[in-house]
């Protein structure tokens, strides 16, 4: 089981119980699909930062 460190936004009932917004941790795979929903940040797993890279950087393209 991965763990995740998060930034709570709104609070969450995780299967361990109620997490209040702030910092906390919890399982990866629940703490991302609450990212999904907007419901946390997820900031590392596993003690390995997750970073999203931009999807445009200043290009021109169509996501059609």
């Amino acid at each position: 089981m991965a763990t995740a460190k998060v930034q709570v936004l709104h609070a969450v009932l995780t299967a361990a119980g109620w997490v209040h917004p702030g910092p906390a941790e919890m399982d990866a795979d629940e703490a991302r699909q609450f990212e999904a929903r907007g419901m946390v940040d997820v900031l590392e797993v596993d003690g390995k930062r997750e970073v999203w890279s931009a999807c445009c950087n200043g290009g021109d393209h169509d996501h059609g």
